[in-house]
């Protein structure tokens, strides 16, 4: 999520980019944030975008894949990101929800080392077949991102044992590295560690409030309570800048302020399924757990 200095977009994942007999280094790649739009305040608070880089080991070619906002005519906003846009619908007398942030899996053929660019990298694996980078790539790469087309940043997690609610992933840049190791992996890649996941986004929820609800958007008081949120998070958005409301709410801050402003407004959440919430009214904190990158240990 942040503007890119490429040389080369590769867009089509029916295609194999690498050469199927090289070697390559593989590498975990980490920007701050937003970088090149809201500046170096992502990385004092350790907000990163992650994706994956392969360095051929004979000749130095390089390649990147990453689940990133569509690179080719986008305009950069920060709450685009982060809600939806809802139109009421007359025909229904419902809202319709759309995003405007639409994400995709990409290659390109250099890993930008400049500020602002792939500031952190870590080689997790050498010597790792150019087909198997392929087969991830255009499998596992091409699925991903005709199958998640929105940023779903936060999974519901019990606070007592940190055990992820009704196996709900959360879909954003790091999920995808973290997966397409795992893919690589089982394709027969060999790393120099141990695989880690590290980076993780969650409500943090009590097993004494009632389990998080999937929403029925053609449900009228569903619908209506997902239009209440994303309406009040709007209006709390808009007294801000981009720069602000980044240190804002990747701190946690605004969805506190949110809570305590209008307390009868329940937070929403997109994840695989649909819009979810928990049933209550009690203050729920969103929690981070930042560390490393997807790695090794």
């Amino acid at each position: 999520l942040f503007s890119i200095h490429f040389s080369q977009f590769f867009m089509d994942l029916n295609k194999m980019y690498l050469n199927n007999d090289s070697t390559y280094q593989v590498r975990t790649l980490l920007t701050p944030l937003f970088c090149d739009d809201v500046g170096k305040i992502t990385r004092r608070l350790e907000i990163t975008h992650a994706g994956l880089g392969f360095v051929d080991e004979a000749t130095g070619e390089e390649f990147t894949i990453e689940y990133n906002v569509n690179p080719i005519n986008y305009t950069f906003n920060i709450m685009d990101a982060v809600r939806p846009v809802a139109k009421f619908n007359t025909t229904t007398n419902l809202y319709d929800f759309t995003w405007n942030f639409q994400i995709k899996t990409f290659m390109t053929d250099l890993i930008n080392s400049s500020e602002c660019g792939w500031e952190k990298q870590v080689v997790v694996a050498n010597s790792v077949p150019g087909k198997l980078i392929n087969e991830m790539t255009t499998s596992f790469g091409k699925k991903f991102g005709q199958e998640n087309h929105i940023y779903k940043l936060f999974e519901f997690w019990y606070a007592d044992n940190h055990e992820r609610f009704g196996d709900l992933h959360s879909t954003q840049c790091h999920d995808f590295a973290w997966r397409a190791m795992q893919d690589l992996e089982r394709k027969g890649a060999k790393y120099n560690g141990k695989l880690a996941q590290r980076l993780r986004a969650y409500y943090q929820i009590n097993r004494d409030q009632p389990s998080p609800r999937l929403l029925n958007e053609s449900d009228k008081a569903d619908n209506q309570q997902i239009f209440d949120f994303y309406e009040k998070f709007n209006l709390i958005g808009k007294e801000m800048s981009q720069v602000e409301f980044a240190k804002r709410y990747f701190s946690g801050e605004l969805i506190q302020e949110m809570k305590l402003k209008w307390p009868m407004v329940k937070i929403i959440t997109p994840l695989e399924t649909g819009y979810w919430t928990v049933e209550s009214d009690k203050l729920m904190w969103y929690q981070k757990e930042l560390e490393k990158a997807p790695g090794i240990d």
